[in-house]
């Protein structure tokens, strides 16, 4: 859920791959955070008087987990004793049923946080590895927040620096928002606003096209070739992203205005 908010905060197409949202944002697999608060449940009951109701259906849910360890059964796969187990098979491989302290929870916690790490850095990987966008491949190269989310701006120029930095490159149809307004790109035809033999991408509108040539900032918009694009977008500061943000909604009026739209 928490990655479908974000997509849609940030304007970003649903099918953004996950690990690129969790790179973008320095957010951990949600299973760590499921685990971390379900372990901390877990010794909070064990220190519980005897008589207090969730002792009582804890104990009952062990006793249950003891009798039928096999995962396949009915019993276990309802069961939030054996859920957690299954979370920690991944992260700390320990027998849950021996967390009956905090010295055992905090040993516990430690491989989750570097499951935690592991994680990411396995985003990381699928990252480098991906199709999806080679221009976030190549500006990607930390797992940690983005500075620009953080910068105080308005989050409109946020929204379009996220779009900017992980919009895919693969696809025939490519949408850009702004100011709630919706920009259509054609990646895999010739650009119909200035008729030059170049596809009609983001690389081709920021830093070739001809019509919006006197928008462009000549010390930040030129010479540099769409293997090199990412640069803009990795070394950024804040006063690039309110450039970037004024230059886009000017030359999408315009590109607006040519096609008709």
């Amino acid at each position: 859920m928490r990655l479908t908010f974000l997509k849609r905060v940030l304007t970003l197409p649903q099918y953004t791959p996950g690990y690129m949202i969790r790179l973008e944002t320095g957010l951990t697999h949600i299973s760590r955070t499921i685990l971390d608060r379900s372990l901390r449940w877990w010794l909070k009951t064990t220190e519980m008087e005897e008589s207090r109701t969730p002792k009582l259906c804890m104990r009952e849910l062990l006793k249950l987990d003891q009798e039928n360890p096999d995962t396949s059964t009915a019993c276990s796969r309802v069961s939030w004793v054996q859920s957690v187990k299954n979370l920690m098979t991944t992260a700390a491989p320990v027998n849950i049923h021996d967390l009956t302290s905090e010295t055992r929870y905090c040993d516990v916690k430690a491989g989750v946080i570097a499951s935690g790490l592991n994680s990411q850095e396995a985003d990381l990987d699928r990252c480098n590895q991906s199709s999806f966008s080679l221009l976030y491949s190549r500006l990607k190269t930390n797992t940690k927040m983005e500075e620009y989310l953080n910068f105080p701006i308005s989050f409109h120029k946020k929204r379009l620096f996220a779009q900017l930095r992980l919009h895919p490159e693969q696809l025939s149809i490519l949408h850009v928002y702004v100011d709630r307004c919706k920009y259509v790109f054609h990646p895999s035809s010739r650009c119909s606003v200035c008729n030059e033999p170049d596809n009609d991408d983001l690389f081709h509108h920021v830093c070739i096209c001809k019509i919006y040539h006197p928008f462009r900032n000549q010390e930040k918009l030129t010479n540099i070739s769409r293997r090199s694009f990412h640069k803009y977008f990795k070394y950024y500061d804040l006063n690039f992203i309110h450039y970037i943000f004024k230059f886009m909604k000017v030359s999408l009026c315009v590109r607006s205005f040519c096609l008709n739209e």
